[in-house]
């Protein structure tokens, strides 16, 4: 996927406040939907009244500032974005649980509980990935950084993995391509459920093109996953990894930021729209791929 420019800091880009389609119109499938948002200030970011007060405990023990305005983003940018996919729902009504591997899902309202979803955010954007019934998972990092790329890759990364960094031409290109592989690492545990307690070297990715990212040795079948990656502007790496089955390449839709006045006009549509085609649009003609 070609890069993508960002949004400046703190705008939210929203075309339009239609609930979006979860599934293909054509083949039933699910539909995977990933937004990106630069952090705004803690304070200025629409919706920030949305949180709960888990969320705001956890806000109230972060000391920089720049962790408070990621946090912050991050959460009114997942709220938003549910409400998205479901209007029937006010982004503040959105109650959330950690699974026994700390990955985060939908614990009510009951009307969505086939929503999966991942978040994740980095140093100057936040990220979040919603789809219908499919395990997913998402990592963003910084391109900006100053580490050992190789010594790293032994450390963290398959054998196979690490002779590709080490084979790397160095500087600021090898860099990349470890996070490139870190990314990728990132997001199939966090769709896995599993986190960090998936070992990183105990499964290998090959990195395209000429052909799509496959992953190979691992315990789990690497055939069910679907992976894309693309860089986000200038400063940042965007992996997604979607458990499709035997489904083919499933879609992803990419939004630019969300606006909470956008979300608060499509959560209104209770009072304007049957609550049956809001079940419509969550529940569609897809098919579980478990």
């Amino acid at each position: 996927m070609p890069p993508t420019s960002p949004t400046p800091p703190g705008e939210r880009i929203l075309a339009t406040t239609r609930p979006l389609a979860l599934y293909s119109p054509g083949t039933g499938d699910p539909l995977a939907h990933l937004w990106t948002a630069e952090p705004a200030p803690e304070g200025t970011v629409a919706g920030q009244e949305w949180l709960s007060r888990d969320e705001r405990d956890r806000l109230d023990a972060m000391l920089l500032e720049s962790d408070r305005a990621l946090f912050v983003t991050a959460r009114v940018l997942l709220r938003t974005a549910l409400s998205r996919c479901v209007p029937a729902v006010d982004p503040a009504e959105w109650a959330f649980r950690t699974g026994p591997q700390g990955r985060p899902e939908v614990l009510s309202p009951r009307t969505a509980p086939r929503l999966r979803f991942n978040i994740s955010h980095t140093r100057g954007l936040a990220a979040c990935l919603i789809c219908p019934e499919i395990d997913c998972g998402l990592d963003v990092e910084c391109l900006d950084r100053r580490f050992d790329p190789v010594r790293l890759a032994r450390a963290m990364l398959s054998p196979a993995e690490a002779d590709d960094i080490a084979a790397a031409p160095g500087g600021y290109v090898t860099a990349k391509r470890f996070i490139r592989y870190w990314t990728l690492k990132e997001a199939y545990s966090k769709g896995r459920g599993l986190g960090l307690s998936l070992p990183t070297a105990s499964y290998t990715f090959r990195l395209g093109p000429p052909g799509p990212t496959r992953l190979h040795a691992s315990d789990d079948d690497g055939a069910d996953w679907q992976f894309g990656q693309w860089q986000h502007g200038a400063d940042h790496m965007v992996a997604v990894a979607l458990r499709r089955g035997p489904a083919t390449d499933l879609a992803l839709v990419r939004h630019r930021g969300v606006s909470a006045a956008a979300a608060s006009q499509a959560a209104a549509w209770r009072t304007s729209s049957s609550s049956s085609a809001a079940r419509s649009a969550l529940s569609g003609p897809g098919r579980s791929f478990r």
